[in-house]
């Protein structure tokens, strides 16, 4: 009897090529055959009065785009929505995501370092970092980031129809490209 030694590297089947039986994309988000956790996650905090965000790693591109979708909705309605909570394990990934935390820094000297030093955007002319920063002025965003001493792992979305808990960080990876199952 022939033994095959199996290799990590060994180029194994495109997974999403191949046919699993998943529960409904309604009921269990997932990345997979055209479906995205996104499209839930967002459908559901954007109609919420008091969306939670609770990530252990995100991305600055992902919580802005989030904001300015919600400071649009307060044009249609002043009322959509009373207050947003972020709590974010780890600071937002950026391009480069092998930097190390600056322990020495605010997170708006991070947040300024990654749009005009590391995007080349300024944070003048880009309309959704500025309602963004619009709506945790105003006080409708409560932002905090875990104690980088002992972050956390977590990734918990919570609208006013669904709590969503799974391994979808809040990022482009983790929302939409990653299979990822909630």
């Amino acid at each position: 009897m022939k033994s095959i030694q199996l290799s990590l590297f060994d180029e194994d089947e495109n997974p999403q090529e191949t046919e699993i039986e998943l529960p409904s994309h309604e009921r269990f988000p997932y990345n997979y055959a055209g479906h995205t956790v996104k499209s839930l996650v967002f459908e559901d905090l954007l109609i919420s009065k008091k969306p939670l965000i609770i990530t252990g790693y995100t991305s600055l591109g992902m919580i802005v785009e989030f904001l300015a979708l919600c400071h649009a909705g307060l044009h249609i309605d002043a009322k959509a929505f009373e207050e947003i909570q972020l709590f974010i394990g780890h600071e937002p990934n950026t391009i480069q995501s092998s930097q190390q935390r600056l322990f020495q820094h605010e997170l708006s000297e991070e947040v300024k370092k990654y749009w005009l030093q590391e995007r080349g955007i300024s944070i003048f002319l880009c309309a959704k970092v500025i309602v963004a920063i619009e709506l945790i002025k105003s006080g409708k965003v409560k932002a905090k980031l875990a104690n980088t001493k002992r972050p956390f792992h977590a990734k918990i979305f919570r609208g006013d129809n669904a709590i969503t808990s799974g391994s979808s960080n809040f990022s482009q990876s983790g929302l939409i490209y990653q299979l990822e199952k909630q």
